[in-house]
């Protein structure tokens, strides 16, 4: 679409007029000021509106009775029946990207409001707008809820406010992490062309952060347990907090660097598609994966536990009395 000129054609924006009064004919030139104010705007590719004229729509459909009937649409297409509102179709000169949106949409409001009109703004770029705010106000809540329901299934499961709190805290730097690497090469253009993303992206969807945290914090949460299960059991059987660490990475090392290869190896396939979400994802992921499987989980997780020693496992007496024995083992 783009190539062929047309790429406007999928950023029109719908334009909605209320009159202060019912529309009649005597109303025509001001509503007619109003589409070429919008004509007027940069970077508007043109208005459709009823005062295109037969003509210009038979060279358009080829043959003059195409042209009446498509001038007899667009007074259909413009003018509610009662004539309490208006419509205007603005087709912009080219795509427009996510950041290009709200410019373009204050311009055409104020234009559309400049002849008396109260004016409404729809249509695919105003969607996308709202579906992208809607999911960033969202964001906030999700990763609270995840961090509480983590919170508390850790705190249940190993009887301790320490772990839950360094495994919440460390997973979150996974994500942030991994989140940061995909906005530098998507966002920034860092690497882009290696990875085989169009140089002109220039933004995030808006769908790839709320996407990427909760499947990369559940990944992250999955050899969290591997690794903190084996220490607890350790632990339980009286050896020492460094003894039970020791034992634990050991253990765990093979079967965490294991899964991690092979969930790579499938999230980095996802970076071959010629989807630009799709290669973030891919991205995201993989990179949250290698992230997670070296430097977090075997340098990062058990340092922390190292250092914090016994306070690993301190649980207020009220808490421990009220909280369910549930055994964590495999």
């Amino acid at each position: 679409m783009r190539e062929a000129g047309a790429g406007g054609l999928l950023s029109q924006f719908e334009v909605i007029l209320q009159p202060e009064r019912p529309y009649t004919p005597q109303d025509a030139d001001t509503f007619r000021r109003t589409a070429e104010q919008l004509r007027a705007v940069p970077g508007v590719a043109g208005v459709i509106s009823p005062f295109l004229t037969p003509a210009d729509l038979a060279r358009a459909q080829g043959t003059a009775a195409d042209g009446l009937a498509a001038s007899i649409l667009l007074n259909q297409r413009s003018f509610s029946r009662g004539g309490d509102y208006l419509r205007l179709t603005v087709i912009p000169d080219e795509y427009l990207r996510a950041d290009q949106i709200d410019a373009l949409a204050a311009q055409l409001r104020a234009a559309a409001e400049s002849q008396g009109y109260r004016a409404w703004l729809g249509g695919a770029p105003i969607g996308e707008r709202e579906f992208s705010r809607a999911l960033e106000n969202a964001f906030p809540k999700v990763v609270l809820s995840v961090f509480a329901a983590t919170f508390v299934l850790l705190l249940l499961a190993f009887r301790s406010l320490v772990v839950p709190l360094k495994s919440i805290v460390l997973n979150g730097l996974t994500v942030a992490a991994a989140g940061g690497i995909v906005t530098l090469v998507v966002q920034r253009g860092v690497g882009a062309a290696w990875l085989g993303f169009p140089p002109d992206t220039g933004v995030l969807d808006a769908t790839l952060p709320l996407l990427l945290f909760t499947v990369m914090f559940g990944l992250s949460m999955d050899y969290e347990i591997f690794l903190l299960s084996r220490v607890q059991e350790a632990v339980q059987r009286g050896e020492s907090d460094e003894d039970a660490i020791a034992e634990a990475v050991s253990r765990t090392a093979r079967i965490i660097t294991s899964a991690a290869l092979i969930m790579f190896v499938v999230f980095a396939a996802f970076i071959g598609s010629r989807v630009a979400v799709s290669k973030s994802v891919g991205l995201g992921l993989a990179a949250a994966v290698v992230l997670d499987a070296t430097l977090v989980r075997l340098v990062l997780v058990p340092a922390v536990l190292k250092l914090a020693g016994r306070w690993n496992w301190w649980l207020p007496g009220w808490l421990a009395a009220r909280l369910p024995h549930i055994r964590v083992k495999h």
